[in-house]
């Protein structure tokens, strides 16, 4: 039974892909996501697919750190063959809402980078290697989402990768990735203080 319900979420997502590519996919959501941003208006960001790692990531350029922002490269990075039960949490695998509040969550990270001078992205990567700093670090991100207009975005996708992790795999995601950030009801907590961006959240 699993295994007919895993094909059958599989073929409609398929389908509901329509004939983008996988990249064409992304960089839609990030032309979409971005003006969000303001900070990010001139930034350079491009996006990479790849075939390993986590389904997507934000990332900066190593020498970025002792440059000015305007001279900085970000990347977004996407694995576009996400292994296991995780496949759920693939790109492509996401309905367009899903899609838009991953990126916009990535996005948040660069809008941080972007904001850091040298000693500011030193103190990111101390607190990166502390206990419980990615932890802290990626829920700081879905409040500068939800802050920056995304939550109803990034709502979609904490919902849908959540309730499909647990229809392939008859199991709820693991805390150590649950814990890591904001369930669904947090984020609708988060956007009633922000009556003026939601004024009827869900």
């Amino acid at each position: 039974m699993k295994t007919i319900l895993l094909f059958f979420i599989l073929i409609g997502l398929t389908l509901s892909a329509g004939s983008q590519t996988f990249e064409e996919m992304a960089q839609a959501s990030l032309d979409k996501m971005k003006p969000n941003y303001e900070r990010l208006a001139n930034a350079n960001i491009e996006l990479k697919v790849r075939e390993r790692g986590s389904a997507m990531a934000a990332s900066y350029t190593w020498w970025s750190v002792f440059r000015k922002p305007s001279k900085r490269k970000y990347r977004v990075l996407l694995n576009e063959d996400v292994k296991g039960n995780y496949i759920c949490f693939e790109f492509d695998r996401l309905d367009t809402t899903s899609q838009n509040g991953v990126m916009a969550h990535e996005l948040a990270h660069i809008d941080l980078f972007h904001s850091f001078n040298f000693f500011g992205f030193l103190r990111f990567i101390v607190g990166q290697a502390l206990p419980n700093g990615l932890r802290k670090s990626e829920r700081a991100t879905d409040i500068r989402t939800i802050k920056n207009g995304m939550g109803i975005e990034l709502r979609s996708w904490s919902q849908e990768t959540r309730s499909k992790f647990k229809a392939i795999s008859n199991e709820p995601l693991p805390k150590k990735f649950s814990n890591r950030y904001l369930t669904p009801d947090e984020i609708d907590s988060v956007m009633k203080l922000l009556p003026l961006l939601y004024p009827y959240p869900k």
